[in-house]
């Protein structure tokens, strides 16, 4: 996330300017600001490839269905929070 940092060297300003996002387990902070995350649920990523493998070597001429996997967009320190906090419960 370098770029980040030079291009307020240069004056651009992020974000305004310029957006940028990353992929992570966790919330990503650069210096003094909160970069836009995109939080990937890996455990529940990994357990569901797991249980895709065993199903194709069970059945190796079973076609498998796409699916899609939710991430969550976290935007602030305050919304990573309140998220932390919603799944405590």
């Amino acid at each position: 996330m370098s770029i980040l940092l030079i291009a307020g060297e240069f004056g651009v300003s992020t974000p305004g300017d310029l957006e940028a996002s990353t992929f992570g387990n966790d919330l990503l902070r650069l210096a003094d600001r909160v970069v836009p995350t995109w939080i990937v649920p890996q455990a529940p990523l990994g357990r569901r490839a797991v249980e895709l493998v065993m199903q194709r070597l069970a059945n190796p001429s079973d076609e498998l269905a796409p699916e899609a996997i939710a991430f969550k967009y976290i935007d602030s320190e305050e919304n990573f929070t309140l998220e932390a906090e919603r799944q405590a419960l």
